[in-house]
């Protein structure tokens, strides 16, 4: 698949299109962003944009992304706790006008709730119905015993 778009949201159908003819397992794709004269907005502006529509978008976490821009490339960096907000960030920067390309380099670091864990387990453990809750022992209650 090889040719021209106006914008980096048409590149990503195309190739979103070509993925889902049935028997295609990869796309070789030689797809160009070409911008006209009068849509070409300088790397300030694209990031400023980048930032503004991130900040706007209640799915991401606040000033957990950060944006690099380089003729229209735009890179996204930072951590969040759940695929869908990198995702959201993602979608946020393909359809602003100016940008050609979006690498994410967004990490995906969950959030852990230790202080509910051993309550969390005993209750899946009562969902079965083989569970004896007395036959369980804690580490701290098997050194008093011994």
């Amino acid at each position: 698949m090889a040719g021209y778009v106006g914008s980096f949201i048409e590149k990503f159908a195309a190739e979103r299109a070509a993925l889902r003819i049935k028997g295609v397992k990869a796309v070789a794709e030689e797809i160009k962003v070409q911008l006209s004269p009068e849509i070409e907005i300088d790397d300030d502006a694209i990031a400023a944009a980048v930032i503004d529509r991130i900040a706007w978008d209640v799915s991401v976490p606040r000033d957990a992304i950060k944006a690099m821009v380089e003729k229209g490339w735009v890179t996204l960096t930072g951590k969040v706790y759940w695929q869908y907000q990198k995702k959201a960030a993602e979608l946020d920067v393909r359809g602003l006008r100016g940008v050609v390309g979006v690498t994410s380099q967004i990490d995906i670091k969950p959030q852990l709730d230790v202080s509910n864990v051993s309550h969390e387990i005993m209750r899946a453990l009562n969902r079965s119905w083989f569970f004896d809750p007395h036959t369980i022992k804690s580490p701290r209650t098997m050194e008093k015993l011994s």
